[in-house]
C-alpha cells in the first residue's frame, strides 16, 4: 500500500479523491500500459489540475515587472517550449527540426524555424552558455531584440508557413516559469523531453565535470541537478498552466531508433503545426562514450533512486502510462 504521506507531500487537496479512488496500490502503477515514444498526459489530471493565471492578472503584473507586453507579436510566429532538464535529448530535437539536411550542422534560412539560436532561456534573468543576460528585460523584450525583426518583416507573413520560434533551453521546469511563458506566449505549444531519471541525472553531473563547474559526482543529488529529474513535478506544473491537449511528452531513448526518430519527429511537427519532413539520425551533445565518463558509487546511486522513486510514481499518475524505471 502506498503511503499517505506520499499524498500529502506531491499532490494539492483537490487531488486527494482521485488518488484515494484510483492510485492506492502500488499494483496500480504495474496496470498501466508502458509509456509509448510519444504521448499527452492524462486528461482526468490534466483538467483537474489546470489553472492558469490570466495575463491580466496580478500573478502576470508581477512577471510584466512594470512593463507592457510589446506589440511586436504577429500572427506569423508561434512559440514552442521544451521543458525538463537537459541530457535528454533537447539538442538532437533542436538540430533536427531548425537544421538544414544532410547534416543537420547550421541553421535551415528556407524552413519553418525562426533563427533564434537553440537556447533562449527566456524565464531565466542570468547568462547561459553564449546568451545575452536578460537580467533587467522582460522575455517580450528578449525575444524583440533576438527574433522580433524575423516576426515583424512582411516576407515571413507572405510565406505559406507560419514561422516558429523555438526555446529548446535545457533547464525550463519550475512552476514560475512555466506561468511566465503562459503570461507572455499564451497558446505556446510545449515539449516535454523525458529520460530515464537516474540516467540523466548521472549525465548532467558528468557534463558539469566536462564543463569545470565541479568536479566530482558527489553532486549527484544536488538540487540544482536532481530536480531537473523530476518528472512529476514538472509535470505537474506544467498541467497547473498548460491544456494537456498543448504539452506532448518524448521519450528521448527512443530517438535512438531510426524508425522511432523519424515517428517522433512526425508527431513533434504534427503537434506544433509545422510541416514534416525525412530526417536521419544524427550525433549530438552526447558524452557517455567517452572514456573519462564517471559513473556513481552504489551509495550515490542508491541517494538519487530514493530521492527519485515517489516522483516516478507521481509522473505515471499524471501521465496515464507507467514510468517505473528502477
Amino acid at each position: 500500500i502506498f503511503k499517505n504521506t506520499f499524498i500529502e507531500r506531491k499532490l494539492t487537496n483537490p487531488m486527494r479523491e482521485y488518488y484515494d479512488n484510483i492510485f492506492k496500490y502500488n499494483e496500480t502503477i504495474k496496470n498501466l500500459p508502458d509509456a509509448p515514444s510519444y504521448f499527452y498526459p492524462s486528461k482526468i489530471y490534466g483538467e483537474k489540475l489546470y489553472k492558469p493565471v490570466s495575463n491580466t492578472s496580478i500573478e502576470c503584473q508581477h512577471h510584466y515587472n512594470g512593463y507592457k507586453q510589446s506589440d511586436y507579436k504577429s500572427e506569423c510566429c508561434k512559440f514552442v517550449f521544451f521543458i525538463g532538464g537537459g541530457k535528454a535529448g533537447s539538442t538532437t530535437l533542436a538540430m533536427l527540426l531548425k537544421h538544414a539536411l544532410p547534416g543537420f550542422e547550421a541553421w535551415d534560412e528556407d524552413w519553418v524555424f525562426a533563427d533564434s539560436g537553440k537556447e533562449l532561456c527566456l524565464t531565466l534573468n542570468s547568462n547561459y552558455e553564449t546568451k545575452p543576460p536578460i537580467s533587467g528585460n522582460t522575455p517580450d523584450q528578449f525575444f524583440k531584440n533576438i527574433v522580433g525583426d524575423q516576426c515583424e518583416a512582411k516576407p515571413n507573413c507572405k510565406k505559406d508557413h507560419t514561422l516558429f520560434i523555438l526555446d529548446g533551453c535545457p533547464r525550463i521546469h519550475q512552476r514560475n516559469e512555466i506561468e511566465e511563458i503562459g503570461c507572455y506566449f499564451p497558446n505556446s505549444k510545449y515539449i516535454m523531453l523525458i529520460r530515464d531519471p537516474i540516467q540523466r541525472t548521472i549525465s548532467h553531473a558528468n557534463d558539469n565535470i566536462k564543463r569545470k563547474f565541479s568536479s566530482e559526482l558527489d553532486i549527484l543529488t544536488q538540487n540544482n541537478i536532481i530536480n531537473l529529474s523530476m518528472y512529476g513535478e514538472i509535470l505537474k506544473s506544467l498541467l497547473i498552466n498548460v491544456p494537456a491537449e498543448d504539452v506532448l511528452i518524448v521519450q528521448s531513448e527512443d530517438m535512438r531508433d531510426e524508425v522511432l526518430l523519424q515517428d517522433i519527429y512526425d508527431a513533434v511537427t504534427t503537434h506544433i503545426g509545422a510541416p514534416t519532413r525525412n530526417i536521419h539520425k544524427i550525433s549530438a551533445n552526447s558524452n557517455n562514450h567517452k572514456s573519462n565518463y564517471l559513473t556513481p558509487t552504489k551509495t550515490k546511486l542508491e541517494s538519487a533512486h530514493s530521492m527519485l522513486k515517489d516522483d516516478q510514481y507521481l509522473f505515471s499518475l499524471l501521465a496515464g502510462y507507467r514510468f517505473d524505471r528502477h
